[in-house]
């Protein structure tokens, strides 16, 4: 298998779409049935209960995970923002700053507080970033079983990666992942308070994410396929919709198969899979209706949201999180769907469980996005 990794790496670095679609034939072939199939056995929650989530019930969740979230609010348990004292990645201040800023635009819930908590977060955020636009990484070495030995193993081969505490070079591509949260937070932000500062602290993110070449994760090049797109609708300018595709073509799309899920074992888990079709889907909305690749596109998202949509139906709710973002979005972007929308309805349903009972499968900061689709649909009273 190394060697057709390495002919993949190659293709990839040429940014040579059709060789990179032989590459994967290739590893498809070898893999054979276990091409698709996830590094870990997924853990699924029961009941499936597929009946439509009681919006009040919805919103009283929200409000205690609201609650749960303030106190852990990066920008409350770090404010000086000293890498040496965090525990996790900037994301745990850019996806808190979407979360509310989407409750904001659907006019949902304490509105003054949540633009308080918008702004407060984008200025952190702002105040960590680079000179080159990165949102970097904290040198966790010493505080997270996970992320602390890829620290370790960069630093061995990359020392000059640290710098003041911050992590700010990569050897797969990983730093696509917090920077693409808190690039979008930014654009988040901008559109809720009409602060130039927040759009050129994005335009920045956006020009990092744009040098980074292609690597062997779908999903961290999906990252920035997200970041590019949704800085291009911000925006209006055209060349960074042309790079978010230009990277979903070559990047992300080769590595999906016939029945809509990614071939390796990673990216086969559901988490990363709709990590990899909330990019496809700000192309897609970011592409006019008449641009010659946007039928292609649908045809891949179908066959990408109907695979995931087919394993909440029937094996129950299990990545609560992204896969809950993928679902209400894609209903707001693509239109009507029964099976989306009853894979929805199963997602919802087991969030709403978790105030009983703690093995119950989250949304938590993503269940925004199903308020969002509950406020354009009407279905908020």
């Amino acid at each position: 298998m190394k060697p057709l990794l390495d002919e993949l790496r190659k293709t990839l670095a040429e940014k040579n779409e059709e060789e990179t679609k032989i590459a994967c034939n290739q590893i498809i072939k070898v893999m054979g049935p276990w091409a698709g199939n996830p590094e870990a056995v997924p853990r699924y929650y029961s009941p499936i209960e597929r009946d439509t989530p009681n919006p009040k019930s919805v919103l009283e969740l929200w409000k205690k995970i609201d609650r749960r979230t303030r106190p852990d609010l990066l920008w409350n348990t770090v404010p000086d923002g000293d890498p040496s004292q965090m525990k996790n990645g900037l994301r745990f201040a850019g996806r808190p700053v979407i979360s509310y800023a989407i409750l904001l635009k659907s006019k949902t819930g304490q509105q003054k507080e949540y633009l308080k908590l918008v702004r407060e977060g984008a200025d952190y955020l702002m105040k960590t970033q680079r000179k080159d636009g990165l949102f970097p990484f904290p040198d966790l070495r010493s505080s997270h079983r996970l992320f602390g030995p890829m620290v370790e193993k960069l630093l061995k081969q990359k020392p000059d990666s640290l710098v003041d505490g911050w992590i700010v070079n990569d050897l797969n591509g990983d730093l696509q992942y917090d920077n693409g949260i808190c690039g979008v937070a930014m654009i988040e932000a901008y559109e809720v308070t009409k602060d130039k500062k927040y759009l050129e602290s994005a335009n920045r993110a956006s020009n990092w994410a744009l040098k980074q070449p292609l690597c062997i994760n779908w999903n961290y090049n999906a990252f920035s396929v997200w970041l590019l797109g949704r800085y291009a609708r911000a925006s209006g300018q055209q060349d960074y919709l042309d790079a978010a595709l230009d990277k979903l073509k070559v990047g992300v799309l080769p590595g999906q198969m016939k029945n809509g899920r990614w071939f390796d074992p990673h990216n086969a888990k559901l988490v990363y899979h709709a990590i990899i079709v909330r990019g496809m889907l700000e192309v897609y909305l970011a592409l006019d209706e008449d641009h010659e690749f946007r039928k292609t596109l649908a045809k891949k998202l179908v066959l990408a949201i109907d695979n995931a949509a087919d394993q909440i139906l029937k094996k129950g709710a299990s990545s609560n999180s992204t896969s809950t973002e993928i679902l209400s979005n894609a209903l707001m972007i693509m239109g009507p769907n029964s099976k989306w929308e009853e894979a929805l309805n199963i997602n919802i349903n087991a969030s709403l469980r978790v105030v009983k009972d703690r093995r119950a499968p989250n949304a938590g900061l993503y269940l925004p996005y199903y308020i969002q689709y509950l406020n354009m649909s009407n279905k908020i009273r």
